[in-house]
């Protein structure tokens, strides 16, 4: 179902995970962008610390998403906020905090007394090429067992026409 409901989100990028960031799934799209992005390179291995797979340290890894980021100081701040959230909810979380907040882009972060924009548009340049996206973050109403209560998708939506163009770029 897991994988189910991630395709759904087709053609945007979008993948599954536990609140602690672990991977459960990505999406095709999520899969053919990074492959356009980083050619010959594995993201989520690449970034993933030895438990596997994580979104906050795909985005925060110094190999990760961070290295395109064009505006680090709005989208970092709020993706470890999200994260610390999630910790006050369940103490098992920060370990994956603390390792976060180690990397250099969160500490750069940290320094910054900005605040957070009403919508965040999270905007990577890839070579000559800016793309602007919205990240929407849900988890399921109402869900019968707790397994589904810890899932939440991350799609991310083209902020502009430009952006729609060079994700549905197949």
């Amino acid at each position: 179902m897991v994988e189910y409901l991630t395709e759904q989100l087709s053609p945007w990028p979008a993948y599954a995970f536990r609140p602690d960031g672990t991977l459960l799934f990505a999406n095709r799209a999520m899969t053919d962008l990074f492959r356009w992005a980083a050619p010959g390179e594995n993201l989520w291995q690449i970034t993933a610390p030895p438990e596997g797979a994580n979104v906050y340290d795909l985005a925060l890894h110094p190999d990760g998403l961070v290295r395109w980021m064009d505006n680090p100081g709005e989208v970092v701040p709020e993706t470890i906020r999200r994260l610390r959230i999630e910790a006050a909810n369940d103490p098992t979380i920060m370990p994956v905090v603390k390792r976060v907040e180690a990397y250099p882009a969160a500490k750069e972060a940290s320094q910054s007394e900005t605040l957070p924009p009403s919508v965040l548009i999270e905007r990577y340049r890839i070579g000559e090429r800016l793309i602007c996206v919205i990240p929407v973050v849900s988890h399921l109403a109402s869900p019968g067992e707790i397994e589904l209560d810890r899932l939440r998708i991350e799609v991310f939506v083209p902020a502009d026409p430009e952006s729609e163009k060079v994700i549905l770029r197949r």
